[in-house]
């Protein structure tokens, strides 16, 4: 292990580990976070707690990028070393510090929640999450004026929300949304030119709709995902040049196309996927290395395949599928260690076996060799 390195350099490694995320460079963004990570902490908390504090950051975000790639028992020992070392800072005598190591707490404790609900451990996960949303609230309670405080409080609830979807508790779900999206609304009214308040609305209306259709009120979906898709839509207009909105707009067009695919309107449905995959298509050639985009290349021609093979045109189906298994292939031969990656290489051949199956059936039953399926 190295010697530790100055505390403005790992600010600037952990700056530059977003810009790395933002872009889709998801090996590099590993490969710079562990080298940093490797250095040696500081041994004197006492005497060098920002240092440690900096570490800690640059730790937290290993651990984040870690968990991306399908690497949960690493994200979990990463996570657990920043929870030790924050631990003694919670409560130093430097509000400053102190306050920074509550932060740091409650990001990799939401970390480690993650980590614990993607194994089923959601007993665990739900602990981890309250832990967390408790140190926000006490937080945001000390220093009322502190917007970020208040916006990590509504991401906070969105957690428990999650978990209460997952154990079917609609109740409780809708009222801890309600209650982050109320908090998502005041921020944005207040700072109305904050295209990040404004953007973290749009996401809240699209977690109140999920929940709706969940419930089976698809027609409160719609309206929601409609509002959510305006504000989407706006935030890319006002910033054309900004990817993670063009994303959104996307990524908005999808979810109408599900609730149109939902209430039988399989002519919109497509035309809203094809809208959107023109969109992810257009965001992966820009930026060829951005893992993120090419996979959401990937993802929209499955489900333009689905829709093939919903209205039983299995060949076109295929076709659609053999595209995206391409894809998937290349991102996981870049990236071996990405289990998400390899999991969606082996969903794309289950997939293809369908569709071979089903076409094999459909020729053997009209007793012909032709190679198509009306639809």
């Amino acid at each position: 292990m190295t010697q530790s390195l100055p505390q403005g350099t790992l600010h600037a490694i952990a700056s530059l580990s977003d810009v790395a995320h933002r872009v889709g460079r998801q090996t590099q963004l590993v490969t710079l976070l562990e080298n940093a990570a490797h250095t040696r902490a500081p041994d004197q908390i006492s005497s060098e707690p920002g240092q440690v504090l900096a570490h800690c950051e640059v730790l937290y975000r290993l651990g984040a990028a870690l968990a991306e790639r399908g690497r949960r028992t690493d994200a979990e020992q990463v996570y657990a070393q920043v929870l030790q070392t924050t631990e003694p800072l919670c409560t130093h005598p430097e509000p400053t510090v102190a306050l920074t190591a509550q932060e740091l707490r409650a990001v990799a404790l939401i970390g480690a929640g993650d980590v614990d609900l993607a194994w089923g451990r959601t007993g665990r996960a739900r602990d981890r999450y309250q832990h967390a949303l408790a140190l926000r609230e006490a937080l945001a309670a000390a220093e009322p004026e502190n917007t970020t405080y208040r916006r990590d409080v509504a991401l906070g609830l969105d957690r428990l929300a999650d978990l209460a979807v997952a154990r079917g508790d609609v109740v409780v779900a809708r009222d801890l949304f309600e209650r982050s999206q109320e908090l998502r609304e005041a921020l944005a009214a207040a700072e109305p030119e904050n295209t990040t308040y404004r953007r973290d609305v749009a996401l809240g209306l699209t977690r109140l709709a999920d929940l709706a259709v969940a419930r089976g009120d698809v027609a409160v979906a719609r309206d929601l995902v409609e509002r959510s898709q305006q504000l989407r839509e706006a935030l890319a207009a006002a910033e054309p040049e900004n990817t993670t909105y063009r994303r959104g707009v996307a990524l908005g067009l999808t979810r109408l196309a599900d609730l149109a695919v939902a209430r039988g309107d399989v002519v919109v449905a497509r035309d809203l996927l094809e809208r959107s995959q023109k969109l992810s298509e257009a965001l992966a050639a820009a930026e060829p290395e951005n893992t993120t985009y090419r996979r959401d290349v990937a993802l929209g021609l499955t489900r333009l395949a689905d829709l093939a093979a919903a209205r039983g045109d299995v060949v076109v189906a295929r076709e659609l599928l053999a595209r995206p298994q391409k894809l998937s292939e290349a991102l996981a031969a870049a990236e071996p260690e990405n289990t998400t990656y390899r999991r969606g290489v082996a969903l794309g051949l289950t997939r293809l076996a369908d569709l071979a199956a089903a076409l094999s059936e459909s020729v053997g039953g009209r007793g012909t060799g032709e190679h198509h399926v009306p639809a």
